[in-house]
C-alpha cells in the first residue's frame, strides 16, 4: 500500500480536471412547463417561452407579452457504482466505490417574450440544462478517499420568431454558454504504510456559443409537425487552474510538497454536439398526443455511436382551465464530461403532471382583455444505467483512463414547478 494514497490522489486530480470539451449529455431536466408534463414531446406544437429550448419556433406563437419561470423545485440523484474506478501504479490497485447522493434544486428556465407585431416576436432566455453536485467517499484497505465534484452550465441569449404564414412558424435561438467544473478531494493512507495525505482542488471554466433554428407547421386540422437543428457549442475561451499538497511521513521523516499546476485545457472542440430533432402532434382542443425523436453527433470516440432518443407525451383537458398530462422518454449513448464521477450510458424516464390556467379580467381601457396566470406541477423520474469511473497511473498521469470502468446505475427523482404570465 506504500504511496497508494498519493497515487489515488494524483489519479483523482488528473481525471477530475480533464473536462472533456466534447462532452454531450442530454439533460434530464425539463426546460419548460410544457415539456415537464409531456415527457419532452413538444417539438410540433409548443407555445411556451421555455419550449424555445426544444424548438425556437415556439416563440413565433407569442401574440402579446409572456413570462415563464420554472425549475426542478426539489429532487434527488442517487448513484451506485460498487467498482466505480481503479487507480493504479505498478502492482498497487485501489478500487473505491463511486456511490453518491445529490439533492437537486435547479433553476431551469427564466424566459421573457413579447410580440413586436402580428408576425414577429422577440425575447430572451436563461437556461440551466446541466447541474451536478456529487460527493463520493471510500474507505478500503487502509486508504480513505473523498471527492466532491460540481458542474454547472448556463445558456443566456436572444430569441426571435416569425409567423411566416398562419400555419407556419419559424424561430431562432442564439446563446452564450458558461460552463464550470469544480473539484475538491482528499486521500489518507493508513499509518501502517506510513502516513500520507493528499489534498487537491481543480476548476475548469469555459465560455462558448451555440445557436438553433426551428420550424413548426399545421399540416392538417388535427396534425402539427415541427423540427429543429442545433449547432455544436463552440469553445470561445477556457481557463483551468488547481493546487495540490502532499504530506508523506515514513522512516526517513516527513516530506511536504505543494504545487500550483495548470490543468489540461481543451484545444478547440465543443461542449455539445450538433443535434437535429423532429416531432408530430395529433389532436387539438380537449386532447392531444405527441411524439418526438432526435439524433446528436457522436459525443466522443469513447462512445459506440451517435446519441439519439425518443419522447412520447399526451395531454387531456379535465375542465376549461385544467389539463393533465404524462409522458415517457428514452436517451441512448449519453455521455457526461470526463473524470471520476462521469457517466456514460442510457436513460429511461417518465413524467406526470397538471397544468392550470387562471385568467383575470382587466378593466375597460386596458391594452389587453385579461391577464393569464399559468401554473404547472409535475413529478418526474429517470433511471440511468451504464458505466462510471476510469483508470490512471502515477508514472503517466493519464495512462489509458478508459481501460477500467465500473458498472453504475443512477436514479433521478424530480418535482417540477413552473409559473407563467401572459399579459
Amino acid at each position: 500500500m506504500k504511496h497508494l494514497a498519493v497515487r489515488c490522489g494524483v489519479a483523482l486530480v488528473s481525471l477530475l480536471a480533464a473536462a472533456d470539451a466534447e462532452a454531450n449529455d442530454e439533460t434530464p431536466f425539463a426546460m419548460s412547463s410544457e415539456a415537464a408534463i409531456s415527457g419532452g414531446a413538444v417539438m410540433a406544437a409548443a407555445k411556451d417561452v421555455g419550449s424555445t429550448w426544444y424548438n425556437p419556433a415556439a416563440i413565433a406563437g407569442v401574440k402579446r407579452a409572456e413570462t415563464e419561470v420554472n425549475g426542478e423545485a426539489f429532487g434527488a440523484r442517487i448513484t451506485r457504482a460498487p467498482g466505480g474506478g481503479a487507480f493504479a501504479a505498478g502492482s498497487d490497485v485501489a478500487t473505491p466505490a463511486a456511490n453518491s447522493t445529490e439533492v437537486l434544486v435547479v433553476p431551469t428556465t427564466i424566459g421573457q417574450a413579447f410580440a413586436v407585431n402580428e408576425r414577429w416576436a422577440l425575447g430572451f432566455g436563461i437556461f440551466a440544462p446541466v447541474f451536478a453536485d456529487a460527493e463520493s467517499a471510500a474507505d478500503e484497505d487502509g486508504t480513505y478517499v473523498r471527492s466532491r465534484r460540481s458542474v454547472t452550465r448556463y445558456h443566456l441569449g436572444l430569441l426571435a420568431g416569425w409567423q411566416a404564414h398562419p400555419d407556419v412558424r419559424v424561430g431562432l435561438r442564439a446563446m452564450m454558454v458558461y460552463d464550470e467544473l469544480r473539484v475538491q478531494h482528499r486521500t489518507f493512507a493508513d499509518p501502517a504504510a506510513g502516513v500520507t495525505t493528499f489534498d487537491g482542488n481543480a476548476s475548469v471554466t469555459t465560455f462558448g456559443a451555440d445557436a438553433a433554428l426551428g420550424v413548426a407547421a399545421r399540416v392538417h386540422r388535427m396534425v402539427q409537425v415541427g423540427a429543429s437543428l442545433e449547432t455544436a457549442t463552440f469553445v470561445l475561451d477556457q481557463s483551468a487552474e488547481g493546487t495540490t499538497q502532499t504530506t508523506e511521513t515514513n522512516a526517513m521523516g516527513t516530506t511536504v510538497s505543494f504545487d500550483r499546476t495548470p490543468l489540461p485545457e481543451a484545444t478547440g472542440g465543443h461542449l455539445g454536439g450538433w443535434r437535429g430533432a423532429a416531432g408530430v402532434q395529433v389532436g387539438q382542443g380537449i386532447w392531444s398526443v405527441a411524439s418526438d425523436a432526435y439524433v446528436a453527433s457522436k459525443p466522443s470516440e469513447r462512445v459506440d455511436g451517435p446519441g439519439w432518443g425518443l419522447r412520447l407525451g399526451a395531454k387531456v383537458m379535465v375542465g376549461k382551465l385544467m389539463a393533465v398530462g404524462g409522458g415517457a422518454w428514452l436517451d441512448r449513448n449519453i455521455e457526461a464530461d470526463a473524470g471520476w464521477g462521469s457517466f456514460r450510458g442510457q436513460r429511461y424516464g417518465g413524467s406526470l403532471g397538471v397544468d392550470i390556467v387562471k385568467p383575470v379580467r382587466l378593466a375597460k381601457g386596458e391594452s389587453a382583455a385579461t391577464l393569464e396566470f399559468r401554473t404547472t406541477v409535475a413529478a418526474r423520474y429517470a433511471f440511468e444505467t451504464g458505466t462510471i469511473g476510469g483508470r490512471t497511473q502515477l508514472e503517466r498521469l493519464l495512462d489509458d483512463p478508459e481501460s477500467t470502468r465500473g458498472d453504475a446505475t443512477r436514479h433521478i427523482v424530480l418535482l417540477h414547478v413552473g409559473t407563467g404570465l401572459a399579459f
